[in-house]
């Protein structure tokens, strides 16, 4: 999901685009708990390549709670710095994602 943050005079914050995104998945998790389902999780990508001080993944989660998904369910993938890595990185964490890594 990485997309890069923006230095504002309020401090680090994901990209303007990238609001969107992070509604989209926020819907799609409530989706799933209104579903009923047992297993309703969200991977969040994306380290710190811009060198801010903080991984991409952990500026983002504030939003996904703030939009309704539970911390609990979160899955933090927050060391890759590029697509690829992302791709690599996020691949290894589905196979056990029931274990909330």
């Amino acid at each position: 999901m990485g997309g890069r943050t923006d230095r504002t005079y309020t401090g680090l914050v994901p990209k303007k685009d990238l609001m969107a995104r992070i509604a989209a998945k926020a819907a799609l998790y409530k989706e799933c708990r209104a579903a009923g389902e047992t297993t309703c999780r969200v991977i969040i990508s994306g380290g710190d390549p811009q060198h801010h001080g903080q991984a991409e993944a952990d500026n983002y989660a504030p939003y996904m709670i703030a939009q309704g998904v539970d911390p609990a369910d979160l899955i933090r993938e927050n060391k890759s710095l590029n697509t690829y890595q992302n791709a690599q990185n996020v691949a290894s964490i589905v196979p056990h994602a029931d274990d909330k890594g």
